[in-house]
């Protein structure tokens, strides 16, 4: 990995693990030891610091050092529990995964990546159906 990446990833990870757990660069600064313009330098993009202060920064952070320069994870949707449809069978509460239907692609798809066996999604993709997955169908 190029260097210009792994400032970007320490810069954006530092910036949102920081934020994750509540803490200002002052309140980071105090726990990792590390001076606050040195964390406002990295979170700016600046680029080569010592192993050193890597390793106080995630010390004080709880990750390791792979975390803070790892590429960015992806970011998920968070649905809450009110906003999805719930429905009351035989005593049992069951609510729709997501507020909307999951569309399936019929031409091209490649088979969805199921861990732990087969499911629905692959199902639809074995035998070529067309149409969306909603909370009926599953």
């Amino acid at each position: 990995m190029n260097p210009e990446a792994l400032s970007r990833n320490l810069s954006q990870n530092l910036r949102r693990i920081r934020a994750e757990r509540g803490l200002t660069q002052v309140g980071l600064s105090t726990l990792s030891e590390v001076p606050r313009p040195t964390i406002a330098k990295l979170e700016g993009g600046s680029p080569n610091p010592t192993l050193h202060v890597l390793a106080q920064i995630a010390a004080a952070l709880r990750v390791g050092i792979d975390e803070l320069l790892a590429p960015t994870p992806s970011v998920g949707r968070l649905y809450r529990a009110e906003d999805l449809v719930l429905r009351v069978e035989r005593g049992v509460e069951r609510r729709q995964l997501v507020p909307h239907p999951i569309p399936i692609c019929t031409t091209g798809c490649q088979p969805p990546d199921v861990r732990g066996g087969p499911g629905p999604l692959e199902a639809f993709w074995k035998t070529g159906e067309t149409g969306n997955i909603d909370d009926e169908s599953l």
